[in-house]
């Protein structure tokens, strides 16, 4: 009798199942990674979102207490006179809802006048000096000085919401000049890198908030009392027509055009004037690096107004349903912005692009 023997085959994969898995392992790959990729960047917006809520909270409560909104202009209050630069209405938010110091906001009011002079007695007024002793130890030091109070910080923060732009401009490698934007040199102030200022509390010093995609977020305070939808800058006379919302608020970040405006700031950032921080990564390309930046409606406009160009600064703070509503009969009409009485937040969400629909506003557009 013959002994049959079986011959067993070896287990394990052919080099066609081998390729065959490694295919749909590549696929599977190819199909989850957009989709996580997506999910994290709405995961984002989300909270950028929840970002601009809190700050709509933080405004209310300064409104509340202080019986006004945050301001969104002026010079820098820590340097002196007229050399002092324009500060950022992004900057402008941060330091009176959360302090210079990110410790709370000193009310610049007499009441908290620290008045030590050589004589020691009160000097009744408010300048640089009660600015920069407010926020530095050396006020602690001196005989005579009057103590201050704070208030806030009126929103919570840490060191990924908000940054000063020296700290920012470090931590960043995309950007288009190793200086910065204007920000950084002051008020036609040639220095390179350049500070805004000579203060402890220039304008590089003074923080921004940030977003959940790391860009800063712009605040721009409605003017009341105007009829005016946006400041507009005369070519006659070269005077200023106050509007409810400043393109310039936060023309150091975005770029802007020079028919408007309230300061006429002429500084450039490697020869492209007025062109905006390329935080969108567009290049050293002339022009624009944000639809932000070009203010989308002429210098001699007067109402009833054309509806601005797209994507303009115009476009994208007005608001586009009080325009078609009045437009009866023709291609012009009322132009007026949202939140007129209160204020508007952007953020350049993941682009880094300020004024195009990638944007996460406090208000809601016919795009969004």
């Amino acid at each position: 009798m013959k002994n049959c023997m079986r011959v067993r085959r070896a287990a394990g994969f052919t080099l066609v199942e081998l390729l065959t898995v490694i295919a749909i392992i590549a696929l599977l790959i190819g199909v989850l990674i957009p989709a996580l990729s997506a999910a994290r960047d709405q995961a984002r917006k989300g909270a950028t979102t929840q970002q601009l809520n809190a700050i709509e909270k933080g405004c209310v409560t300064f409104q509340t207490e202080n019986e006004k909104l945050p301001q969104s202009h002026g010079l820098n209050p820590f340097e002196q006179g007229n050399n002092a630069p324009p500060l950022s209405g992004a900057q402008w938010l941060a330091l009176q809802l959360v302090g210079a110091d990110m410790q709370g906001f000193v009310k610049p009011t007499l009441a908290n006048d620290t008045t030590y002079t050589a004589a020691g007695p009160a000097d009744g007024k408010i300048d640089y000096n009660d600015w920069r002793r407010w926020y530095t130890i050396e006020f602690d030091t001196v005989a005579n000085s009057r103590k201050f109070s704070r208030v806030g910080p009126y929103v919570a923060v840490d060191g990924k919401t908000i940054r000063s732009p020296e700290k920012f401009r470090e931590d960043r490698d995309d950007l288009d000049s190793p200086d910065g934007p204007d920000i950084l040199r002051g008020n036609n102030d040639p220095v390179s890198p350049g500070t805004g200022g000579s203060s402890d509390f220039n304008n590089g010093r003074i923080p921004f908030f940030i977003d959940s995609f790391g860009n800063p977020i712009l605040y721009y305070a409605a003017n009341a009392g105007t009829e005016t939808p946006l400041t507009l800058k005369t070519p006659a006379d070269s005077a200023f027509r106050v509007g409810r919302y400043d393109q310039q608020d936060n023309a150091h970040f975005t770029g802007w055009d020079q028919q408007n405006g309230r300061f006429p700031v002429t500084s450039s950032v490697n020869g492209d004037a007025n062109a905006g921080w390329d935080l969108g990564g567009r290049g050293q390309q002339s022009g624009f690096k944000h639809p932000l930046g070009r203010f989308g409606l002429p210098a001699a406009a007067q109402p009833p107004y054309q509806w601005p160009e797209a994507e303009t600064f115009a476009a994208t703070i007005c608001d586009r349903n009080i325009f078609d509503t009045t437009a009866h009969g023709g291609n012009t009409g009322k132009l007026w912005p949202h939140n007129p009485d209160r204020f508007i937040l952007v953020s350049a969400g993941k682009n880094g692009i300020y004024g195009d629909t990638d944007d996460v506003k406090n208000f809601q557009t016919e795009k969004d």
